[in-house]
């Protein structure tokens, strides 16, 4: 490898690894901390791992052989918060360990076809998430406990309807001390500018006067805006989303408190990199996968942020969902974002793809048993889908690898 093409690899992995992380802390971000979204971290983690050609024995060597160690661990990726990092694990492999002899017994016909390498368009496939077009998080201003929560989630409410109290009486006490001080300050206001009509009040005393009654009613219309706080509304006619608090919780300024989600339909939320970014625009269609959906929606563009995030250098993009009986707010999506004319794209038949414990895998057959190979799939066209990572143009992959087990031996016949 000459050093421009390991130079062109390192920034490739430094790319491809910035995206992975990205994904992994969007997940998170979107879904929490789950068994459904650790398994999508893992598949995430998998796919990134399947980039065998960003990760050469070459540039994360293993220890040398006859030594006491048999792996060599390479951070390659921490992040910001240190909660988690990124390892390498390069093991000795068959320098110490033989390789495992095919199961016993008969070798199975199998019927294979070649890994296609061809141009076209193709699909990128952008994980994001589904929300409500018009929703909002209605937070308190001051603190003061909950004393009224007419509204569950779920319920209709409609614009400007009370959706919270917060206790009040302390600050209608401060109401009325202004509304008693402006009273006070107008009186006396009244009495100086009788005097100084009469040349018995200077006017400099007539003037404090005017300052204190000015102050006054700013101090009365201060409290009159606290004591507004103390009531949230709905913004606009809408669904609860979600209460955060409870009857009789202490509530600080910033808190939110209840969600609201309007019913102007349903966008995806998504992030991108700036490849794609470059290629959308307003009013472009493209195609949706859904949790709960049995085909593919069309969501149109709506949005592309001008800038991307400084942290992972990818930029915010959504997409309006049609009018459709299942998709809610908070289900997992996938847009299909057309390639680039031209950009080639590995593809093998849909009957090879297999789903084990949420990773997507084949069997690739080379020079006897066939071998498990976890893959990063893309877009599917009628009977093929797009491979992105995991295998090579030219090998042969197992088609309807049902009850296969990795270095099981099978006789072949292609397609």
């Amino acid at each position: 490898m000459d050093r421009n093409t390991s130079v062109e690899t390192s920034a490739e992995r430094r790319a491809a690894i910035a995206a992975a992380v990205a994904d992994v802390r969007e997940i998170e971000r979107r879904e929490g901390v789950t068994r459904e979204s650790l398994e999508r971290i893992k598949q995430r983690l998998a796919l990134l791992a399947a980039r065998r050609d960003l990760f050469s024995e070459k540039d994360f060597p293993p220890p040398a052989p006859g030594g006491k160690l048999k792996s060599c661990l390479y951070r390659v990726a921490e992040d910001a918060d240190h909660r988690f990092a990124l390892y390498v694990n390069s093991s000795l492999g068959g320098h110490s360990t033989p390789a495992s002899p095919p199961p016993a017994g008969p070798a199975r016909d199998v019927r294979t076809a070649e890994v296609v390498l061809s141009g076209g368009t193709g699909e990128v496939e952008v994980p994001g998430a589904v929300q409500a077009r018009k929703r909002a998080a209605l937070s308190a201003r001051v603190p003061a406990s909950v004393t009224a929560l007419p509204y569950r989630e779920g319920q209709w409410v409609t614009a400007g309807a009370v959706v919270i109290r917060l206790a009040d009486a302390a600050v209608r006490a401060a109401v009325a001390a202004a509304e008693a001080g402006v009273r006070a300050s107008e009186s006396d206001l009244d009495r100086t500018t009788a005097l100084a009509a009469k040349g018995a009040a200077t006017p400099r005393e007539l003037e404090q006067m005017t300052a204190a009654a000015s102050a006054a009613r700013a101090q009365l219309t201060a409290a009159r805006d606290s004591l507004s706080y103390s009531v949230l509304r709905a913004p606009f006619a809408g669904r609860v989303a979600a209460r955060r608090v409870n009857l009789g919780d202490v509530v600080s300024p910033g808190l939110p408190l209840i969600e609201i989600e309007g019913d102007d339909g349903l966008e995806v939320l998504a992030t991108v990199e700036s490849g794609i970014a470059a290629r959308l625009r307003p009013g472009l269609r493209v195609r949706a996968l859904v949790d709960g959906q049995p085909g593919p929606l069309t969501a149109t563009v709506t949005a592309i942020a001008p800038s991307g995030d400084p942290t992972t250098h990818r930029f915010e993009l959504k997409a309006d969902l049609p009018p459709a009986a299942g998709p809610r707010a908070g289900l997992f999506a996938r847009l299909l974002i057309p390639g680039a004319a031209g950009e080639p794209r590995l593809t093998v038949p849909a009957a090879a793809l297999f789903e084990r414990g949420g990773l997507t895998g084949v069997f690739v057959v080379r020079d006897g048993p066939a071998r498990l190979r976890w893959v990063a799939a893309g877009a599917r066209d009628g009977g093929t889908v797009e491979i992105r990572a995991g295998v090579e143009a030219g090998e042969r992959v197992v088609v309807d690898p049902a009850g296969l087990t990795d270095g099981a031996a099978v006789t072949e016949r292609g397609e």
